[in-house]
């Protein structure tokens, strides 16, 4: 398989690094560059607006997905063969790390060439290919949730305990493990799983909490703290 990956952005540089290594032969493009030719799809993982002036310059026949989740098929314009390629993943960027992608959700969608083609470039890669049947903004909002906002909340945890006194270092290894086994225990038991003083109904330890976060911490905790609440009663 031939695969034209248009963009190298974090996404694109990753994936062709790891489509290579699955055996795909891969065409590596980049604004400026000529576009490649002779693919059996072009998959586009540039930013979502640019997503449809590039597809725009394609040859009318070529396979072409997009990686934007937000998004269906329609991003890449009224095209005969169209669809969606979207990793369920955080892609950091290759210097500071591909990510394994083994196991890791791939959303599909498109005309029946298109998807067929999504589906094998997701297999090659070990990927667990999956077709939504709701609305692809939703999927991304959680997609969201789970990723860069679960990231932010773990930084101000961070940046909590170094006010606390712990070295810069030291404090996201210490706290790593704490999230980590969090994590894993809710999305095994869900709700059920949840602990701390929003559950004990422990509302002077909140109280003591709150009173030592900044304005906008003290926000985030008061909402994650509701949030907790309204999520064990169901």
């Amino acid at each position: 398989m031939n695969v034209a990956v248009l963009g190298m952005g974090r996404l694109g540089a990753s994936v062709a690094i790891r489509l290579e290594e699955a055996g795909v032969v891969v065409q590596r493009w980049r604004r400026g560059d000529p576009l490649p030719t002779g693919a059996d799809v072009w998959w586009i993982t540039a930013s979502d607006a640019a997503v449809p002036p590039i597809a725009a310059r394609l040859p009318g026949e070529a396979v072409v997905l997009h990686a934007a989740g937000a998004h269906g098929p329609e991003l890449v314009g009224e095209r005969r063969e169209r669809g969606v390629l979207h990793p369920l993943m955080t892609f950091p960027g290759p210097e500071r790390g591909i990510p394994e992608l083994r196991g890791v959700g791939a959303r599909i969608d498109g005309t029946p060439l298109a998807a067929s083609m999504a589906r094998r470039i997701a297999s090659s890669l070990g990927m667990r290919p999956f077709v939504l049947s709701g609305d692809p903004t939703r999927y991304h909002a959680a997609a969201c949730l789970a990723s860069g906002h679960l990231g932010a909340l773990f930084l101000d945890a961070v940046a909590v305990l170094v006010d606390a006194g712990v070295p810069a270092e030291e404090a996201p290894e210490l706290l790593r493990p704490l999230a980590e086994a969090t994590l894993r225990r809710v999305s095994e038991g869900g709700p059920a799983a949840l602990t701390g003083p929003a559950v004990r109904g422990d509302a002077a330890t909140e109280a003591r909490h709150l009173a030592v976060l900044s304005p906008e911490r003290g926000e985030v905790y008061r909402v994650l703290a509701d949030r907790i609440r309204a999520q064990r009663k169901g």
